[in-house]
């Protein structure tokens, strides 16, 4: 073994005992091996891994430890960390209470284990993961707290969220109503929950996933709104949608028309709808999915039998259009060129007095039949 290698990897290799290893190794990834006890690591250790092996305690790790890895194991509880650790993933292991916790820690991973409460989290804590397990309430949550992913719990209200939170991934739970956002928050998975109504979204919300819910109608949406997901509800109507919307997935609803579009929409998903006709697609589309083209009969009057094998096909559909828009404008400049030539004809007729000082033929012939002139 090289003695003056930082950075080492051993997974996958069926080592049992933790040895011989370098004594200015930094980086260490050991996992996926049958390791049982933490052992034998040299003093200035910055990372481990050491995920899926057999280890039951958390023992013996060095003080300059910054960021550790320990998920599938068979850990019961958490202890006897370094103080300067800053990322832990603890994750699928047999974990039941938060606790014992460093100070400096900034990213939490403790998803699926058997935890029922949040507690003990330290204050400068910035991610939080701890989806799949069984916490029925918001609570604690430290002041610093800027990512929360609690998925897959079941948490029944939405509440006691601090001012910094920037992401929350509450999916999967038993919520009924949006509430007590606060205005940070820029990016919220509320998907898979018992939601009927949108509302009391923060005007700087950015990302909203609420798909999988029982909302009827598109209401309330912030208009700086960029992304939104809301397949699978029971909306009928494309209506109310933000100016600055980008992303749209609104597949298997009860939407029968394509209309009122904002003009930047990039990417629309209406897969498992009701539509027939494809019509009224903003000019910068980009990404157009929708898997029944068996049902659409035309797009925009040109009938599907015009397109390639039949199907719709968005770059074709742009093509016609761009072509559309050509002939129209050309029509509309010889029309406004008519005009302007009629109108000088008008002018050059009927006119008492022309543009250019002399009398229009009219008048003219008008005043010489009086003999006038």
């Amino acid at each position: 073994m090289d003695v003056n290698k930082q950075i080492l990897d051993i997974s996958r290799n069926n080592i049992t005992k933790i040895e011989n290893l370098p004594s200015n190794l930094q980086v260490l990834n050991i996992s996926r091996n049958q390791i049982t006890k933490l052992e034998n690591l040299p003093l200035g250790l910055q990372e481990l891994c050491i995920s899926n092996n057999q280890i039951t305690k958390l023992e013996n790790l060095p003080d300059s430890l910054q960021k550790l890895y320990i998920y599938y194991n068979q850990i019961s509880k958490i202890e006897n960390l370094p103080p300067n650790l800053q990322i832990l993933d603890i994750s699928r292991n047999q974990i039941t209470k938060i606790e014992n916790l460093p100070p400096n820690l900034q990213i939490l991973d403790i998803s699926e284990n058997q935890i029922t409460k949040l507690e003990n989290l330290p204050l400068g804590l910035q991610t939080l993961h701890i989806y799949l397990n069984r916490i029925t309430k918001l609570e604690n949550l430290p002041l610093g707290l800027q990512k929360l992913y609690i998925s897959r719990n079941n948490i029944s209200k939405i509440e006691n969220l601090l001012p910094n939170l920037q992401v929350l991934y509450i999916s999967r739970n038993n919520i009924s109503k949006i509430e007590n956002l606060l205005p940070n928050l820029q990016v919220l998975y509320i998907s898979r929950n018992q939601i009927t109504k949108i509302e009391n979204l923060p005007s700087g919300l950015q990302e909203l996933f609420i798909d999988e819910n029982q909302i009827t109608k598109l209401e309330n949406l912030p208009s700086g709104l960029q992304r939104l997901n809301i397949y699978q509800n029971q909306i009928t109507k494309l209506k109310n949608l933000p100016p600055n919307l980008q992303e749209l997935y609104i597949s298997y609803n009860q939407i029968t028309k394509i209309e009122n579009l904002p003009p930047g929409l990039q990417t629309l998903y209406l897969s498992g709808n009701q539509i027939t006709t494809i019509e009224n697609l903003p000019q910068g589309l980009q990404m157009l999915n929708i898997h029944d083209e068996n049902e659409i009969i035309n797009a925009d009057n040109l009938s599907i039998e015009w397109f390639p094998y039949k199907h719709f096909n968005l770059k074709f559909y742009n093509i016609i259009r761009h072509l559309q828009r050509r002939i129209k404008g050309r029509f509309r400049r010889r029309t406004e060129a008519a005009i302007i030539i009629q109108r000088a004809c008008h002018n050059w007729i009927f006119s008492p007095i022309c543009k250019d000082g002399s009398i229009g033929i009219y008048p003219r012939l008008s005043m010489k039949k009086l003999s006038i002139i």
